[in-house]
């Protein structure tokens, strides 16, 4: 199906391989030629999403391409394209952030649940990722911006949620 290979599709599939490779890898199900090919098609989906002719470029399906690219680089450095893998991905991180949220951390979809979901569990995951990793040489400071766009979902929030 064409929507197999979209630009969410693709990286979100990548990202739950990555989770499910952490539990299968030590299990006895995986033997060592699957996980070749286990591993040959995470590589695979990380070629794809580092195409510049797939990325989505000023949007949210972008951050979640780089997110996981980023992702793959830091659980696979190992990959021949791992450094270029993350450089590419928090060079665009960079220009995401900066077309989706606003200098005062106000997401542009201009909705509370969205905020909320881009905050903390694309920024908050990203911002951790970087506290795992403080040896890469390439990052993203998000500090006063996830302050910001907290305390912007405090003022949003009421009472009832």
């Amino acid at each position: 199906h064409g929507m197999a290979w979209d630009d969410h599709a693709t990286a979100l599939r990548a990202r739950h391989w990555l989770s499910f490779w952490e539990a299968w890898v030590r299990s006895p199900l995986a033997t060592p030629d699957e996980l070749v090919s286990v591993l040959g098609a995470i590589a695979a989906h990380a070629r794809k999403l580092a195409d510049p002719a797939f990325y989505t470029l000023r949007h949210n399906h972008g951050i979640d391409q780089d997110l996981t690219l980023l992702s793959i680089a830091a659980w696979f450095p190992e990959l021949r394209d791992s450094e270029r893998w993350l450089r590419l991905a928090v060079t665009r991180l960079r220009t995401q952030i900066d077309a989706v949220v606003s200098p005062r951390g106000v997401t542009l979809e201009h909705s509370a649940a969205y905020h909320y979901h881009m905050l903390t569990s694309r920024l908050q995951r990203l911002h951790e990722l970087f506290a795992a990793n403080p040896q890469w040489p390439y990052r993203l400071d998000l500090e006063s911006l996830l302050a910001a766009m907290a305390e912007f979902l405090a003022w949003n929030l009421t009472p009832d949620n």
